[in-house]
């Protein structure tokens, strides 16, 4: 109490200071400025808390690159406190915001569209990777595309949703299997026992895979659909709205993680931490980083948002027959939190 006390006559003392010296004519700007520091220095706020929910945190690199932000102080510096909850993916990521368990939520463009067309209590504020990162990988070429046993994952995936693009792109159908939990490693070890033909996979498992278990790339959705995003960032409106400048903050937070992947001064560090949150060797996502170009991974992980990837979205759920009418997406989108150089001007 002594000490609170003390710091209160010194913030009070600074500012009569200041400006007795400004109506004496006396004052510099220095004067000003010093009073400020000293008023701000002593009433620090409390780092305002902020719960997420996100999928694969051991396995995504942009989702590990959150945990190592987090790690490294990056949300600390921007006055947040981040507690973390995992999920499968799919619904189940978004169901946390439903049940006002969490206020953000990193999860599938299909269950996150459809959450915030069902919930008027949330927004999507973000898209999570706007440039296509899946691949399907198999242990020979597929002899043809149409029947060819594809693995899925759960439903309303990332997966799942793209496999309707590629169905209409390429002219065929898929039969769609779901191998396990529906996850990379489990699609995979379907295809080496020959359960499956191809098998999906996003960095750094498609690397090491490729590099040294015999796969390579039989179906290239890039190409294909290349404003496809891995997920939406989605809020509890009522959260967000009451705590802008925290959104904003966590935001750029991320923007400075982000912006260490096609970095090449900053990749080996940044390997080095991936490895220590993710299910891979450093060596590995080393390999990953560097056999991507910087201007593909400065397009990948970044905040910028692209209209393409909301008008492809939007036809993919009629494709799938998950909604009926195009989204509107003005209704449901929240770009404010963004910086203003990544957001749009206009919605589609």
């Amino acid at each position: 109490m002594t000490l609170l006390r003390h710091v209160s006559v010194f913030l009070v003392t600074a500012f009569v200071v200041a400006v007795c010296a400004l109506i004496s004519g006396r004052a510099s700007a220095q004067t000003i400025a010093a009073a400020s520091d000293a008023a701000q220095s002593g009433a620090t706020a409390s780092p305002t808390e902020v719960r997420l929910v996100v999928t694969f945190l051991n396995v995504l690199p942009p989702m590990a690159a959150i945990k190592v932000a987090y790690d490294r102080g990056y949300f600390k510096d921007a006055g947040l406190k981040l507690t973390f909850a995992s999920a499968i993916g799919g619904g189940d990521t978004l169901r946390p915001l439903t049940t006002g368990d969490a206020d953000i939520a990193i999860g599938s463009p299909a269950a996150s569209t459809l959450a915030v067309l069902k919930n008027p209590g949330l927004k999507i504020v973000a898209i999570w990777l706007p440039y296509n990162t899946i691949y399907w990988i198999g242990t020979k070429p597929l002899a043809q595309l149409n029947g060819a046993v594809v693995g899925g994952s759960v439903g309303g995936s990332t997966v799942n949703l793209l496999l309707s693009g590629l169905e209409e792109k390429l002219h065929v159908k898929f039969d769609v299997q779901k191998a396990g939990t529906g996850s990379e490693a489990d699609n995979w070890d379907a295809v080496k026992a020959g359960h499956l033909q191809a098998a999906w996979a996003v960095e750094p498992f498609l690397t090491e895979k490729l590099r040294s278990d015999g796969a390579q790339i039989v179906i290239d959705p890039v190409k294909l659909i290349p404003d496809f995003p891995i997920d939406f960032v989605v809020v509890d409106d009522k959260f967000a709205t009451s705590h802008a400048p925290a959104m904003k903050d966590f935001f750029r937070a991320i923007e400075r993680i982000f912006s260490e992947f096609p970095d090449r001064s900053k990749q080996a560090a940044l390997a080095k931490d991936l490895a220590g949150e993710m299910a891979f060797p450093e060596p590995v996502i080393q390999q990953f980083l560097s056999g991507a170009s910087p201007e593909q991974l400065s397009k990948t992980y970044t905040l910028r948002m692209n209209a393409n990837v909301f008008e492809n979205i939007s036809h993919l759920l009629q494709l799938a027959k998950m909604i009926n009418a195009p989204v509107e997406w003005a209704k449901y989108v929240d770009q404010s939190y963004l910086p203003v150089g990544d957001r749009l001007s206009k919605l589609p």
